[in-house]
């Protein structure tokens, strides 16, 4: 055995026994022990499978915290602790393991700050540590995948999010941020996926959905979830620069007016959910609308088209949304 290069004992009831029992097996390069019903402290003999480099602990029932000797793994590319009882905070020395791609330390009891050596950690490209007590965000340049997605955290944003230029996808889905989004956001302009939804997020709407940013510099955006949150104002007609936007979720919030004709040249939408806000008038004139389903449209003040569930429009409602447009060029022009 002691030649083994792959171990997978995943999904099975093992008890009592721990990853030190098999620490004769000094070739491993892969090692899965997910969805067991071992508990206790994570074995720090671990740290002496220095070949390996996936490492699959989740749903293990762990307890306590990370064990120190994990550094020793420097050829590691894969690190899965997510969905155990892990506490404390996270050891500096983990930063070692400069190798490492993936990191999983999601829906455990981790605490403190992500620490600043992770600066060094040129390779991360994904990092999920939702539904944690983690207070700040280090800087972690290399990630291109964030979860923040957690229930604990509150307060506004962190603004040192926006040093992450990397990123290509952000999800902040909580239920206590609250203020807006900071302007270090719009840095961002890899993203393609921003998910914000289910959040207490406010303000009004002049031209950037209650974001200081303006949302078109993220020209490779292909989803924007800002649902269920407590957005005002009307939806800025900029928003339509967003050309390779697919999917945008606005329901759930207090938007008002009409919704603007401009984005008729958002062409690569082909989904979209306004429902339960305060918005009239005609719809934009995409396929997006057009095929919307009725849910992703119910729960407003007054909508209009040939759209199942909602009433035909009207001579004047188009006439007035026009008129809305023609005024809202010229407040632009004034302030320009």
């Amino acid at each position: 055995m002691n030649s083994l290069q792959k171990l997978m004992l995943n999904g099975n009831p093992l008890s009592g026994c721990r990853p030190s029992e098999f620490v004769s097996l000094i070739a491993l390069e892969y090692l899965d022990l997910s969805w067991n019903k071992f508990n206790g402290p994570i074995a720090s003999t671990l740290g002496d499978f220095l070949k390996l480099y996936q490492l699959n602990l989740s749903n293990y029932h762990f307890s306590q915290g990370i064990p120190f000797k994990l550094e020793k793994l420097v050829q590691l590319n894969d690190l899965d602790l997510s969905h155990n009882s892990l506490e404390g905070s996270i050891p500096l020395e983990i930063s070692n393991t400069e190798s490492l791609h993936t990191l999983n330390l999601s829906h455990n009891n981790l605490s403190g700050s992500i620490p600043s050596s992770f600066e060094g950690m040129h390779n991360l490209s994904y990092g999920d540590i939702s539904y944690n007590e983690l207070e700040e965000i280090g800087k972690l340049n290399s990630l291109m995948k964030l979860d923040l997605s957690n229930k604990q955290l509150s307060g506004s944003i962190p603004t040192s999010l926006g040093e992450l230029t990397n990123l290509t996808s952000l999800y902040l889905c909580n239920k206590n941020l609250s203020s807006t989004i900071p302007n270090e956001i719009g840095k961002l302009k890899s993203l393609v996926e921003l998910i914000l939804s289910k959040n207490q997020l406010n303000s009004s709407i002049p031209t950037s959905l209650g974001i200081p940013f303006k949302l078109e510099k993220l020209v490779q955006l292909n989803e924007l979830d800002l649902s269920h949150n407590s957005l005002e104002g009307s939806i800025p007609p900029e928003n339509s620069n967003m050309e390779s936007l697919q999917t945008l979720n606005l329901s759930n919030n207090n938007l008002l007016g009409f919704i603007p004709s401009s984005l008729e040249g958002m062409h690569s939408l082909s989904y979209v959910d306004v429902s339960y806000n305060e918005l009239e008038g005609p719809l934009p004139n995409i396929r997006a609308f057009r095929q919307a389903l009725p849910e992703a449209l119910q729960g407003n003040k007054g909508l209009c088209g040939n759209v199942e569930g909602l009433q035909p429009c009207t001579p004047g409602s188009r006439k007035d949304r026009k008129r809305c447009t023609s005024l809202l060029k010229e407040v632009a022009w004034l302030q320009f």
